[in-house]
């Protein structure tokens, strides 16, 4: 051993017979010196140690070697000795015969570690994969079921020794079917599920072309990557080591990164596909070109974008898509969005969704020019995809076709084009759904595809609700689009009902008052509570979303619905059938009152009470009392205190406005001002917008007093 920097000698060892090498894990060589010394090399890599080791191995005689290998079996804790596999790396390999194939067997099975390194060189260094299987070929005819089961667990013994160049070859142009066909032989199966795998690869797979490969290195590639794939998912499913399985899908990654590699930089490859695919596009709906042929070439297309994931540098994907975008990709899709077979709008809308999870701003860019192109006013693509979500015949479509407006819609995927893009979509795009949505257009004769189009938009708009911010508030205003989702909830449907309740919720989870002004205003806890009433006490679905939706109120403190709440909807809320269900939320009230009535300390002022004050407070701690708080025979001179506290009422409170300036509001100074209050003067507004928002103009309660 040589130092790095001056080549000086560190430290010298002769190999010999009489020294006991041994490994232990995967990069560390102990062995003991002939005066007694105890000496270790570690090095940073396995693939060092092994070369090491294999240079100590051949270089010791051979019952060093075993010496050798039985301290390896101790530190891997084999269970029982295994002869067979403890000489094979020394001797040769037994002779590929009938009468062998259990010795064989032997040399194979359940190795691990260092063991399947060393049996995987010697299947190459032997030549022995092809002598295998040529007695599999022999065994076959013979139909002795006991020896075609040893040939079975001696190919599935080969896969799991887990090196990459064995499996390969095996599944090459020349041993793959033989391989499968020992593998037919799974003594787990019984003979009538046995799957004929040569049979199937044979006769039902067909490898097509839409563009011909002139390459013949990469489709050798191709050819591999689909036997390897059938191997992991079909063959061997059931059999895989967790390592094996990892070695095959890194095979298939790799395999699949060269494979599109070599595709997308072919020009004149891809200028005859796009060729194709334009001639399909632009005749989408004719019989002039055969459907099958149009399915090929835009299945193809579907394939080539699904192995675009595999390449591992941004820059790569990025050119991928920008050449393919620039070639015509989204006028494409955007025609075949409109075929009428099933299959081909699923594999355009599945390039889409391609696009997206590369980047959104794409095909953003693409919709943002389109205006520019085309006279209409409108945004024909954009459009087609709403309609498509509300008209087509497949759910699995419509559910794209939702996601796919999920991911445009996202403000943290845009850039600058952020308030032009969502401007454009409230403007044109918007009124489609909510019109789908009420049924007034674009109902699909299908009761199930049509709430499921529902459904989806619902989502949808929860989704705008939690990060549009002022854009869908207006439109809520305008629209009265609570209202209308609500209108779901008399649907008989659950799921449909719980749509409607999760919108709902998404309202209320943003803590705005502005939501929770107009639900006030409009009553649209009503179509909420009917519905869970109608319910009953089922403890279902629907049961806990009413629940966790009180519960968020009342644990986020919103004063204002709270109020509402238990003042509209305390006759429902006593009723016996819910138990104490709801007797936190009818606390959370009283205490909130109480905090009206008798705030801390902090609050009230450096400066000690008046006696006008205390009698204010003790009258105001009366008159809030909660309405559902049954009374008792002890309160009858607290009637007499407060029928004195509401007439001396006017003259406190004429008193209060004279010291009081004319720019406080009175929702200020109640901060839980109930349903009464709020509808005393009919001229006033029940809304107080955003400051920021040129839209929505700020103005108070008392602003028209």
């Amino acid at each position: 051993m040589r130092g790095e920097e001056d080549s000086r000698i560190i430290m010298e060892t002769r190999v010999s017979s009489d020294l006991a090498f041994q490994r232990q894990g995967e990069t560390i060589i102990t062995w003991n010196e002939p005066d007694s010394i105890d000496l270790a090399l570690s090095f940073q890599e396995s693939d060092g140690a092994s070369m090491i080791w294999d240079l100590i191995a051949q270089h010791q005689a051979p019952s060093a070697n075993v010496h050798a290998d039985e301290q390896l079996a101790e530190q891997e804790d084999e269970i029982g000795p295994n002869p067979a596999a403890q000489t094979m790396t020394s001797e040769a390999l037994p002779a590929v015969e009938i009468g062998n194939l259990s010795v064989i067997l032997g040399c194979f099975q359940d190795l691990t570690g260092y063991r399947r390194e060393r049996a995987a060189m010697a299947v190459h260094q032997q030549s022995y994969l092809p002598k295998i299987l040529q007695l599999f070929e022999v065994v076959e005819d013979l139909e002795s079921k006991e020896h075609l089961t040893t040939m079975y667990n001696i190919v599935k013994s080969l896969v799991l020794l887990n090196d990459s160049s064995l499996i390969e070859l095996m599944m090459s142009d020349e041993h793959y079917m033989n391989v499968f066909g020992a593998l037919e032989y799974d003594p787990e199966l019984a003979d009538k599920l046995r799957v004929s795998h040569r049979q199937f690869l044979q006769s039902q797979v067909v490898f097509k072309q839409v563009v011909p490969i002139e390459n013949a290195a990469l489709l050798a590639r191709i050819h591999l990557n689909f036997r390897l794939s059938y191997l992991k998912d079909v063959v061997l499913p059931r059999s895989l080591d967790d390592a094996t399985f990892g070695t095959l899908n890194t095979l298939i990654f790799f395999n699949n990164v060269e494979i599109v590699q070599a595709l997308y930089t072919d020009d004149k490859f891809m200028s005859d596909m796009f060729r194709i695919l334009h001639e399909c596009s632009s005749q989408a709906n004719s019989d002039s070109i055969p459907l099958q042929r149009k399915r090929d070439a835009v299945l193809f297309l579907q394939e080539l974008c699904s192995l675009a994931k595999t390449l591992q540098q941004v820059t790569q994907r990025q050119s991928f898509y920008s050449g393919l975008i620039d070639k015509g990709l989204f006028d494409i899709c955007a025609s075949f969005l409109e075929h009428s077979d099933a299959i081909i709008r699923m594999s355009a809308s599945e390039i889409l969704m391609y696009t997206l999870q590369h980047s959104s701003s794409l095909l953003r860019n693409y919709v943002m020019a389109e205006k520019q192109k085309t006279a209409t006013p409108d945004y024909p693509f954009l459009k087609s995809i709403c309609v498509r979500l509300l008209t087509d015949d497949e759910t699995g479509i419509q559910g794209q076709m939702a996601e796919m407006l999920r991911q445009l819609l996202d403000p943290e995927t845009m850039e600058a084009q952020k308030d032009e893009f969502l401007s454009m979509f409230y403007e044109h795009c918007m009124d489609d759904l909510v019109l789908g949505l009420t049924g007034e257009k674009y109902s699909h004769k299908n009761p199930h595809n049509r709430n499921f189009a529902r459904q989806h938009i619902c989502e949808l708009l929860a989704f705008c609700v939690q990060t549009h911010g002022y854009r869908i508030k207006y439109y809520i205003l305008r629209n009265n689009l609570v209202e209308k989702v609500l209108k779901l909830t008399k649907l008989k449907d659950t799921y449909m009902r719980l749509a409607a309740i999760r919108f709902f919720r998404a309202c209320v989870g943003g803590k705005d008052e502005f939501y929770n002004r107009y639900i006030i205003k409009n009553k649209l806890f009503d179509p909420i509570l009917d519905v869970f009433k109608e319910n009953g006490p089922k403890g279902n679905l629907l049961h806990s979303a009413v629940l966790e939706l009180i519960e968020f109120i009342r644990k986020e403190t919103l004063k204002s619905l709270i109020s509402h709440l238990v003042e509209t909807y305390v006759s429902v809320f006593q009723e016996p059938r819910w138990g104490k269900t709801f007797e936190p939320l009818l606390l959370k009230y009283d205490q909130l009152r109480e905090h009206v009535a008798n705030p801390p300390a902090s609050m009230a002022g450096a400066a000690a009470p008046s006696s006008a004050s205390t009698e204010r407070q003790r009258g105001r701690s009366r008159r809030f009392a909660p309405r559902w708080a049954n009374k008792t025979g002890d309160d009858d001179d607290d009637d007499e205190d407060q029928e004195a506290y509401f007439n001396a009422e006017e003259d406190d409170e004429d008193a209060h406005k004279e010291n009081t300036p004319t720019t406080s509001t009175t929702a200020s100074r109640n901060p839980i001002p109930s349903s009464s209050q709020s509808q005393s003067n009919p001229n006033s507004k029940q809304y107080s917008y955003s400051d920021t928002n040129p839209l929505f103009p700020s103005s108070s309660s008392s602003s028209s007093s």
